[in-house]
């Protein structure tokens, strides 16, 4: 297991220890699982056959810190095999959950449909500890806030709740899978996956350049909340994964990001 360690200086006065663990990807299959083991399986076997003993390495190390914040993807899809192996190998840890995109699948490789995909994230709700769309926790003095962006776009009731996380007073760290654009990771990401950026909150014209699909633009709440997030003194930085790489950059709110690479 690689760490890759980020200091921050918040004004606490003891400090805290938190793992953030991402885009683990589990790809385990039982005999409840009948839909697309063929590929779930070739991805388990040449991807991912790791993803147990990775898991399992984070869960000790995470076991003696304050807490543990998983930014989504811990299963490569909807898998009754994942999910139960998930569930068992954190069955003793302290965490939170923040949703990712592999958690709408029911398996790889789905077709793109809102009934298809509801289901499968409401079948990953019973494995997880917590709301995985939107939670905190607060743990020595700092408020821990996770909640689910995979849609690229943040939601009302979102920002609604984020804003009554700020009234507790507490230094709020932000935790989701998908990251906001900012310049310098755009490169990163055209190399890591050849050509495609996949994060939120691109204006128009930064999709038009890209050649990106118009749900990366972000909608009026959104750019609202990311202006609050901006402008809150309180939230101190954002973590995420999806890309697949580790990288630290400033937002155009001003606030720091910071994605870690995964599995």
């Amino acid at each position: 297991m690689i760490i890759n360690k980020v200091k921050l200086e918040i004004g606490i006065e003891k400090p805290i220890k938190i793992l953030q663990i991402t885009d683990v990807h589990l790809a385990y299959l039982d005999e409840q699982d009948t839909m697309g083991r063929e590929d779930e399986q070739f991805r388990g076997d040449n991807y991912f056959n790791r993803s147990l003993d990775f898991l399992r390495e984070a869960v000790e190390y995470g076991k003696k810190l304050d807490c543990v914040v998983f930014t989504g993807d811990a299963v490569d899809a909807a898998l009754h095999g994942s999910l139960t192996l998930f569930q068992k190998e954190t069955e003793e840890l302290d965490y939170i959950y923040a949703c990712g995109n592999h958690e709408y699948e029911p398996y790889v490789f789905t077709p793109e449909t809102k009934e298809i995909r509801a289901k499968a994230v409401k079948v990953c709700e019973a494995y997880f500890k917590g709301d995985i769309h939107f939670n905190s926790h607060i743990v020595g003095g700092v408020n821990l806030v996770s909640l689910d962006n995979v849609s690229k776009q943040f939601s009302k009731e979102q920002f609604e709740k984020l804003k009554l996380e700020a009234t507790k007073g507490y230094p709020i760290l932000l935790f989701f899978h998908i990251p906001i654009f900012e310049e310098t990771v755009v490169p990163l990401s055209q190399k890591r996956w050849n050509g495609n950026v996949d994060i939120m909150a691109m204006t128009a014209e930064e999709v038009e350049k890209l050649k990106m699909t118009p749900y990366h633009i972000a909608n009026e709440v959104t750019k609202e909340m990311i202006d609050y997030i901006g402008k809150t003194d309180l939230i101190k930085a954002i973590f995420t994964g999806h890309q697949h790489l580790n990288h630290a950059g400033r937002l155009p709110c001003g606030k720091m990001q910071y994605i870690l690479n995964g599995l």
